[in-house]
């Protein structure tokens, strides 16, 4: 999985069946709660994507592996040219992983 944050996608890409496919297009995405993608993480148990706004509202939106059920996770608010960085799953004690955590990083200027 990998964003690119110019054209706001998420892709997949399946080294073993040799597949390529966008699951997350803001372009086409009706209600896009999802703009300025950036890091992203993918939750082991149910496979859920986790991605991460560099900019626009801050937020953390949910999409599951085949490109639906887009919804806010979590958002970061009152950190103005911020963004988010190491997001991240944790596992938990029975070996499978909980959700991500974030943690705002304030720069000084805008990112770009």
């Amino acid at each position: 999985m990998f964003t690119t944050k110019r054209d706001n996608r998420v892709h997949a890409i399946d080294t073993a069946a040799q597949t390529y496919r966008v699951i997350y297009d803001a372009e086409v995405a009706q209600g896009a709660a999802l703009r300025g993608v950036d890091n992203i993480t993918v939750e082991e148990g149910s496979g859920d994507l986790f991605v991460a706004e560099d900019g626009d509202d801050m937020q953390v939106v949910i999409i599951t592996p085949e490109g639906e059920g887009r919804a806010p996770f979590a958002q970061v608010t009152g950190h103005e040219n911020s963004r988010s960085r190491g997001l991240r799953s944790a596992p938990t004690e029975h070996g499978s992983t909980s959700a991500p955590s974030v943690a705002p990083t304030a720069t000084g200027s805008p990112t770009r």
